[in-house]
């Protein structure tokens, strides 16, 4: 066979090196070594369905309760990893240990509901970017006490652990099906507002305990208009659950996309088409972000960056590109409409 490349030659580069894509639908179910399956040596064991769960745990096990309050979701979560607090460990300690395993999941949930291991998670999660559900059923929390878990959390203005309230949450986990029904929708596709939860018990609440419950920055699930609904959505700072979950995803895909491109060429040129080649990895994940319903598209995203002729000659020598900014508008969701209207005669 004629060898062609003496006439024409082709050379064909690969850019396939994958960079991990961190997941924003994979829960973590933190468990009591109690129940830790005796033949398991790892710290985390992966669960793809309910019969999986069922192979290592009894109905009667607390682990097997919130996983099936997870799995049984109108939308169903493709997984959930269930690990252990071993021993003598802190909620910290054990979280890092499992972290150090597996820490492909986005959002954490205890069978624990001591109010000291809940203060613990919640203190653990506001430094990564990854969420916790804490759920309670302490009476205090639908009065004006300020020493429950939501006003603990409200006052440390905590951003990643919400707290969801239910009378039943000694025997149902609220927290997990919630998890359950929002962490496999698209990030920016759905509130956590309005939501029917199956196999949980709705709350019936008088007008002062719902009060009570809002004023906490505390999320609930009760009836209202004939209809079992997840009330308000909030994280204890005040801030929307989806809106963090959206910020997360922005921040990571970014941080994805520009490395990946990294360490899949020879090199970015510090020139303005390679600033152009940075800016245009950023639009991808705007643009994504506009399709998903996390950024508005009125006004569009924008990105602003400087000429390299601007570039400090500091930066410049450690060969670091700096002052890249955008600004785009979280597209949100509409939770209350008023209406005015005049009709005649």
């Amino acid at each position: 066979m004629s060898d062609l490349s003496r006439i024409v030659k082709v050379t064909i580069s690969r850019q396939t090196k994958a960079v991990s894509a961190k997941g924003f639908g994979l829960c973590l179910l933190l468990g009591d070594e109690a129940e830790k399956p005796g033949a398991q040596t790892s710290r985390v064991r992966v669960y793809f369905d309910m019969e999986g769960v069922a192979a290592d745990y009894s109905s009667a096990d607390e682990v097997y309760k919130a996983a099936a309050s997870y799995f049984g979701q109108a939308v169903k979560p493709e997984s959930i990893i269930i690990g252990f607090v071993e021993g003598a460990e802190t909620v910290a300690d054990a979280l890092d240990a499992i972290a150090d395993e597996n820490d492909d999941w986005y959002a954490v949930g205890m069978i624990d509901s001591l109010q000291a291991n809940q203060e613990a998670l919640a203190t653990y999660i506001s430094t990564k970017n990854k969420i916790a559900g804490i759920r309670t059923d302490n009476a205090g929390v639908v009065d004006v006490t300020t020493t429950d878990i939501a006003s603990v959390l409200k006052a440390s203005a905590n951003e990643r652990a919400f707290v969801i309230y239910s009378s039943n949450a000694d025997i149902q986990y609220p927290e997990f099906a919630w998890l359950g029904l929002m962490l496999p929708k698209d990030v920016g596709s759905a509130t956590w507002k309005f939501k029917s939860l199956a196999g949980i018990t709705q709350d019936n609440l008088t007008a002062t305990e719902i009060t009570n419950l809002r004023s906490k920055n505390c999320n609930f699930y009760h009836t209202f208009g004939g209809v079992g609904i997840t009330e308000e959505g909030y994280m204890p700072s005040g801030e929307f659950i989806d809106i963090m979950r959206s910020v997360d995803f922005i921040q990571a895909r970014m941080q994805e996309n520009i490395y990946g491109k990294l360490v899949n060429v020879d090199k970015i040129p510090f020139t303005n088409q390679g600033i152009d080649l940075v800016v245009n990895l950023m639009y991808e994940v705007l643009n994504q972000s506009v399709s998903q319903g996390i950024l508005s598209n009125d006004p569009y995203p924008v990105i602003t960056r400087p000429d390299v002729r601007d570039v400090p000659f500091a930066d410049r020598v450690v060969r670091s590109l700096t002052n890249m900014k955008f600004n785009g508008t979280l597209q949100g969701a509409i939770h209350k409409v008023t209406i005015d209207g005049v009709v005649t005669v």
